[in-house]
């Protein structure tokens, strides 16, 4: 009786591939919580400079998404190799190792953020961050349930690859180099990766969908497929709404940036 409920609760195992375990989940979940308390007690992440308590708590919190992030980009990567010569039905019902693996890691890692964004909010104060933890957390461990989407996660997961640039783009602007360089070029690739993978490549992701639909959107399939991909959808769109602030805020970076050159030749 425990025993079941204890795999309904962590999602049962499906295909009996590596890795394909609801300790996985329990995996990535210790894995972060612990790197977070290393980094917090160690502090050895820290830079030389005094930070106030929240920018401490930030700073060390968003090493730790760097690192997932890297790993849920590999992920990507591999899904994709292993997805791409799917049939249409294949690759949306079919069981595939790399997306089931990995998409556990991202359970576990969005249980871990959203209970250090609750449990420090006073200091962080990220709600929509939390809306899009809890909208990817129900869609993810839906699929990961139901063995579906298996081709969608290579596209959804690439949408990483720009955490890290807008985390350093924090670490920058914490430690007063807004004005330098490096804080200009991440800016500028954070731009072109957040465009390209959370707003074009999501979007043409979400249209495959789209294009797919007479599989998923049948009569006979789960309500709960439909609303997977209608919790993709609202998660594109807070990703365009943040998008729109990143291409302000880099716009407000290079007219520093060129103010300041035309500065220095004026003198």
């Amino acid at each position: 009786m425990l025993t079941d409920v204890w795999e309904r609760l962590l999602i049962t195992p499906k295909g009996g591939e590596w890795g394909a375990s609801p300790w996985t989940i329990v995996g990535s979940f210790l894995i972060c919580t612990l790197t977070l308390a290393v980094l917090v007690i160690s502090g050895c992440a820290l830079p030389r400079k005094p930070l106030k308590r929240a920018d401490r708590i930030e700073w060390n919190v968003r090493v730790v998404s760097s690192i997932h992030a890297v790993v849920l980009v590999l992920g990507a990567y591999l899904t994709w190799q292993e997805t791409r010569h799917l049939s249409d039905y294949s690759s949306i019902f079919g069981i595939v190792w790399a997306p089931d693996f990995f998409a556990r890691i991202f359970i576990g890692y969005l249980v871990y953020d959203m209970v250090v964004m609750v449990w420090y909010y006073k200091e962080l104060q990220d709600p929509t961050a939390i809306l899009h933890h809890f909208i990817f957390l129900m869609a993810a461990t839906y699929v990961v349930a139901h063995s579906i989407m298996a081709y969608a996660f290579s596209w959804l997961a690439f949408t990483e690859v720009s955490t890290p640039f807008l985390n350093i783009r924090w670490h920058f602007a914490v430690l007063g180099w807004k004005d330098g360089p490096g804080y200009l070029y991440n800016g500028l690739a954070l731009l072109v990766s957040f465009i390209v993978s959370r707003v074009i490549l999501y979007g043409l992701g979400l249209l495959d969908l789209f294009r797919l639909r007479h599989l998923w959107l049948q009569s006979s399939i789960p309500l709960g497929y439909k609303v997977v991909v209608a919790l993709f959808g609202l998660g594109w769109i807070l990703n365009v709404y943040w998008g729109r602030l990143i291409v302000s805020a880099a716009l407000r970076a290079f007219s520093r940036a060129d103010k300041k050159k035309h500065s220095v030749k004026s003198q």
